[in-house]
């Protein structure tokens, strides 16, 4: 019985272990993304086109929600828009508005702002565990390789061949599969106010940058997440709400485009942010 199972053994962990990181994939979704999941945003395309309403997030994909149908000339309606990973290679950014001074989220949003620049014990302490996984994550893959090398000397595994390559490949997609990163020049400006860089055109990066200062609150192997930002390029006006401000928003920008380029200092600190000027709720739309 115990010959058996210490054959049977290695093969119920590999296959355990790739079910395991099946699943991780199957919901794992960007940290930044995250942030905004289930938010009203506006998305504008590297061709131009916006689009907005209530963002959600899927792992492969990203979807929104339109806040009314759009009408198309053979009287269809089209209700969401869904954007797959190659489209997101064409996203420009990604903007959520900030409460307006008056609206129900306000009040939250200065206790959020709050806290982010100045992150309680039980914060940061989480976060200095997740970023010790971070560092730590070459030598458990060394560990699991180790701890494979043992079973196979000491188990019939080693008569099979390849079977601890294949344990040790699991074991390592299984720590690559958890979504987190660490770079620790990035980590050392989060909550506080920086400058990103992004090209106009990333197809031209001699055509010129945008520079946006703003609170550093995430970031991943794909996007830059800051918030408070005070956005003064055109936005189409339909697609703010009443209870969206005109000139503060989180901006996700994509790595592609952008950097974290200085450590920054505004005026002052904005804790306020303009009332949209509008009677009446108006329901988003998009182009």
């Amino acid at each position: 019985m115990s010959s058996g199972f210490a054959f049977w053994a290695p093969f119920i962990v590999i296959f355990g272990a790739a079910l395991v990181v099946s699943v991780v994939q199957r919901y794992a979704r960007d940290i930044c993304l995250m942030r905004v999941d289930n938010d009203h945003v506006l998305l504008q395309m590297r061709d131009g086109r916006w689009f907005w309403g209530e963002l959600q997030v899927h792992s492969k994909a990203l979807e929104i929600v339109y806040g009314r149908p759009v009408c198309m000339p053979g009287g269809s309606e089209q209700l969401t828009r869904i954007f797959y990973e190659p489209d997101l290679a064409n996203v420009l950014f990604i903007l959520r508005p900030e409460p307006a001074p008056g609206s129900a989220a306000h009040e939250k949003w200065l206790r959020e702002m709050r806290q982010l620049r100045n992150p309680p014990l039980q914060h940061r302490m989480a976060r200095d565990l997740r970023n010790l996984f971070n560092m730590l994550r070459n030598a458990f893959s060394e560990s699991i390789a180790a701890a494979v090398g043992i079973v196979k000397q000491r188990t019939a595994m080693g008569k099979i061949p390849g079977m601890d390559a294949k344990a040790t490949e699991t074991g390592q997609k299984l720590l690559t599969a958890i979504p987190a990163n660490f770079e620790p020049i990035l980590e050392h400006y989060r909550s506080r106010e920086v400058t990103v860089e992004s090209f106009k055109d990333m197809a031209n990066p001699m055509g010129g940058t945008i520079e946006r200062v703003g609170v550093l609150e995430e970031y991943s192997d794909k996007f830059i997440l800051i918030r408070d930002v005070a956005v003064t390029e055109w936005l189409p006006p339909e697609a703010l709400r009443n209870q969206d401000a005109r000139d503060r928003f989180a901006v996700l920008l994509p790595r592609t485009n952008s950097f974290v380029r200085h450590l920054a200092r505004r005026p002052e600190q904005p804790t306020e942010v303009s009332v949209i000027a509008q009677s009446g709720p108006q329901l988003a739309t998009a182009k």
